[in-house]
């Protein structure tokens, strides 16, 4: 990511918000009019809908809705809807038949067979049953993203590893943040955002009275 330049234009701002990785873009409008406006619009452009938003990557026009990610409110964040459980369960795949984890796997799999075949020979009943699927018998055993966290902060931070790492996003945005956050939570996301070199694009009707470089 190392020169990358990203930017956010308008057809009726004359501005262009340039994106860096190490200090949050904050757009502040005030107007409740206006506010509803472009926030909708840039909504409705990273849900796959038509918009005058452009988003580029060093002047090469990028998908909004594959590489932005729009949070209205933390409340409504889902660490385990359907996208992010399959990135997830993807990404335990690729971990699980490495080199580190191969053999082991390959045992767990095979015990598991011979356990079938152990408890059919002690029943009356023919069995048939197919080879043990890992992604099954993790679904089976609950496995998700931990979203047993009570405060906000740290789903908010579980959520920005999930969109950088496993959905692909460059970029997110927070609409009124500062509603929900002290300014001192605000400023441990942006950190944990520099960590993962991922732009932030916040969203306020009042100024932020803090740096949001890091």
């Amino acid at each position: 990511k190392v020169g990358d330049l990203i930017k956010l234009v308008h057809s009726e701002l004359n501005m262009q918000f340039e994106l860096d990785e190490n200090q949050a873009v904050v757009w502040v409008i005030e107007s409740p009019k206006i506010f509803r406006r472009f926030g909708q619009e840039l909504m409705a452009q990273a849900d796959g809908h038509e918009g005058r938003f452009i988003l580029s990557d060093n002047d090469k026009q990028l998908d909004i809705k594959q590489n932005m990610e729009v949070i209205l409110t933390p409340y409504a964040i889902d660490l385990n809807d359907k996208k992010c459980l399959n990135k997830i369960y993807a990404e335990l795949k690729v971990l699980a038949y490495n080199e580190q984890y191969y053999t082991a796997t390959q045992t767990v799999l095979n015990q598991i067979h011979h356990y079938l075949i152990t408890l059919e020979q002690d029943t009356c009943i023919d069995l048939s049953f197919a080879e043990p699927d890992l992604i099954q018998l993790w679904k089976a055993s609950g496995v998700k993203a931990d979203d047993t966290e009570c405060d906000l902060l740290p789903i908010i931070v579980q959520y920005l590893k999930i969109a950088v790492r496993l959905l692909d996003k460059k970029v997110l945005v927070f609409v009124n943040l500062s509603f929900y956050l002290e300014e001192s939570e605000i400023e441990e996301l942006l950190q944990e955002a520099f960590y993962l070199k991922v732009s932030l694009i916040l969203i306020e009707q009042r100024e932020l009275s803090f740096s949001t470089g890091v």
